[in-house]
């Protein structure tokens, strides 16, 4: 049995840990895109057609692990689709502990945090993807968030949100995260000629 916050500290050092790897090329090209393309065509053999068409042709799962009782102070267990997953998710990165720091306070995303994003939005720049992290973050103030480090906060990030993120690309080069619990994906400012 573990407490929540025991909860909260191991998700965050599993994102510290992983992005750490994500941040590491050597490591990258020589590890992680080789066992991905590897599981990849492995799957994909196995199913007999693309990845994407294999996924498509799935049942839904549903996850009702608490038999559609609410945590306290947090939603209904119950998953379905990305968008019920990022309620839940949601819910799990407080687990309706009440906040004892300072709310309000400005996105704190960690460095090498935006890592975490590259298979959703391989296209994206690392400064891009941490402009994703920093919109779909929780607010601060709850426990063991380090919004006033140098370091940034991991226990901020909410990683169900930004993986699916639908993100503006302005033409500025900025991002506009416009909705999370779909499929990830980038679109452009369409600009409108008189």
């Amino acid at each position: 049995m573990h407490y929540p916050l025991d909860i909260i500290g191991g998700r965050i050092d599993g994102e510290a840990a992983l992005a750490a790897r994500w941040s590491d090329k050597a490591y990258v090209d020589g590890v992680l895109t080789p066992a991905r393309k590897e599981l990849t065509s492995y799957l994909s053999k196995q199913c007999g057609a693309s990845l994407a068409k294999c996924i498509a042709s799935e049942k839904t799962y549903t996850n009702n692990p608490y038999a559609g009782k609410k945590l306290p102070g947090g939603t209904a267990q119950v998953v379905t689709d990305r968008k019920s997953a990022v309620k839940v998710y949601t819910s799990r990165l407080t687990y309706g502990i009440p906040k004892v720091g300072t709310s309000g306070l400005k996105a704190s995303v960690p460095t090498g945090a935006g890592n975490l994003l590259q298979t959703a939005f391989p296209a994206l720049t690392a400064a891009q993807r941490t402009s994703v992290l920093a919109q779909t973050e929780i607010s601060s103030g709850y426990p063991l968030d380090q919004t006033r480090k140098a370091t940034g906060s991991w226990q901020r990030l909410n990683l169900a949100a930004a993986t699916s993120a639908t993100v503006q690309l302005n033409k500025n080069k900025t991002v506009t995260v416009l909705s999370t619990g779909g499929k990830a994906k980038v679109v452009k400012v369409v600009s409108h000629r008189r």
